[in-house]
């Protein structure tokens, strides 16, 4: 009679084990698809013709981004003088960055690194969340008249 309950005991054992271990693939799948971003450290990413440099993501001082003119030659950003540049936008965040480094948003020349800055308000972003957006620039390169797009995303932790 012993013998029956050791092997039931045993069997009990080998399917709780097996179950555990199961419950814990489970979680740790969930983790990872359930919230990739989880794993995704900051990155800042800019398509041609347009080079990502720093990036930045706080309260304190809000998102800012370090943009190179790579288009090599001096290109026109949309502007309104009084609330900044309305051209260049980061999808979710609201009103107009200020921009610095650069002499005049009307002549970015080639190779000039650009700063654009939207407070963490304007992006709806405290310490702690992330913040996940892309990024899009309409220009007039050169003498052209034609309006072009340059896009990119920016990805990160905001930081107190």
């Amino acid at each position: 009679m012993k013998k029956k309950g050791q092997a039931a005991l045993e069997f009990l054992m080998t399917y709780g084990w097996a179950i555990l271990a199961a419950v814990i693939v489970i979680g740790v799948l969930y983790f990872l698809i359930g919230n990739p971003s989880n794993l995704a450290g900051d990155k800042f990413l800019m398509a041609a013709p347009f080079t990502a440099g720093e990036h930045a993501l706080s309260v304190a001082n809000g998102i800012q981004l370090e943009v190179i003119n790579g288009a090599g030659k001096s290109i026109d950003l949309d502007n309104d003088a009084t609330a900044g540049i309305d051209s260049i936008t980061i999808a979710g965040c609201t009103g107009n960055p200020t921009a610095t480094g650069i002499a005049d948003i009307n002549a970015w020349a080639a190779g000039e690194t650009a700063t654009f800055t939207w407070t963490a308000a304007n992006c709806g972003v405290a310490n702690g969340d992330r913040l996940n957006g892309n990024i899009e620039i309409s220009y007039t390169a050169g003498s052209s008249t034609l309006v072009q797009i340059g896009s990119g995303s920016i990805s990160g932790t905001v930081r107190a």
